[in-house]
């Protein structure tokens, strides 16, 4: 339609310039009279008129794109220009062919006013074929997009689970309880994460922005975990102070939290019970990243609050997958 429309003004232009030419430079016959400069003045302006009341019935992203069309065709040269006639007579031509050939088919007996009638009422349901065909297109592509991005998160988590079992493969000392979870769980979360992608609308993407918050008085290991979550390319906020994340857990909700256990003041199982005591933090994702692999510990981590543990040293992909998977599964479960 909008191609129509550009076409129409595009050609109305044309004619308005050609018209000019003829009647500049073509000498006065007495056979033929000269159309006085009224009514030619007339007949332009009747045209600019009706070009006008069809622009304003477009939409404005319509109208924008006919005047971006009709400066583009301001630029191009009399030849290009001429190209363009040729090529829309040819089409012309073509169109009022098949037309000819569809009424001979048909049998009808139509008058010229009865044939531009019908031409017209073919154009319009043309126009209203083309609209139609580019709007299921559109839904299409949309539904498409969705399903994209639910696949491409099934593929960055699969990317990483990859990358980790390459690592464990190539370093098997790596292989501990702690490892072994990780991969489980995020073997266990791909089916789940396959068949939310299918659903329309089902973008399972780790947008917006998460919050992961860690907690860790040692800076070595705060940057660890935070260079392990760059490779899931994930950001988050490193703080040294339990005390000081007291204060930012209370304030905020967070998507994922990271907390060191052996912490001078308050250590990660006080730290982790406390914040359960938060509303906003309730049900928020604790995974305790330390040396400490004891069972009495690995059951205190579980008594506090927490959801699950990580032994150091540990490797910097099994972070990263836990971390998305943990990401994940929050993001499904608010749907």
């Amino acid at each position: 339609m909008v191609r129509f429309f550009a076409a129409l003004i595009l050609a109305g232009f044309a004619v308005a310039e050609s018209q000019a030419q003829v009647v500049s430079s073509s000498p006065t016959s007495s056979a033929a009279p000269q159309a006085s400069p009224a009514a030619s003045t007339s007949t332009s302006a009747s045209r600019f008129e009706q070009l006008r009341k069809a622009f304003e019935q477009l939409s404005a992203e319509q109208q924008e794109r006919i005047l971006q069309n009709f400066h583009r065709w301001q630029d191009l040269s009399q030849d290009e220009k001429e190209v363009l006639r040729q090529r829309e007579r040819v089409q012309r031509q073509k169109l009022d062919a098949s037309l000819n050939e569809a009424y001979q088919k048909s049998g009808l007996q139509l008058n010229d006013e009865q044939r531009a009638q019908f031409h017209k009422r073919y154009l319009q349901e043309r126009r209203r074929l083309e609209e139609q065909l580019v709007h299921d297109m559109q839904e299409k592509r949309q539904a498409g997009n969705a399903a994209i991005a639910g696949l491409s998160q099934i593929s960055q988590l699969a990317d990483a689970l990859e990358a980790l079992l390459k690592e464990l493969y190539e370093k098997p000392k790596s292989i501990n309880a702690s490892t072994l979870r990780t991969v489980a769980s995020a073997i266990d979360f791909l089916p789940t994460l396959l068949e939310q992608g299918r659903l329309p609308g089902a973008d399972v993407a780790v947008h917006p922005r998460p919050d992961i918050l860690v907690v860790d008085d040692e800076a070595i290991s705060r940057r660890a975990i935070s260079y392990a979550l760059e490779k899931a390319k994930l950001p988050c906020t490193s703080l040294e102070s339990p005390e000081v994340a007291v204060d930012l857990l209370a304030q905020r909700k967070w998507d994922l939290i990271f907390l060191d256990v052996d912490m001078p003041g308050m250590n990660g199982f006080e730290l982790c019970t406390k914040l359960r005591s938060f509303q906003r933090n309730k049900t928020t994702p604790v995974v305790f990243v330390t040396s400490l692999t004891d069972f009495e510990s690995r059951a205190n981590s579980t008594m506090s609050g927490g959801n699950d543990l990580i032994a150091k040293p540990f490797l910097f992909m099994e972070l990263a997958v836990k971390a998305l998977v943990y990401l994940m599964r929050g993001r499904l479960a608010a749907k």
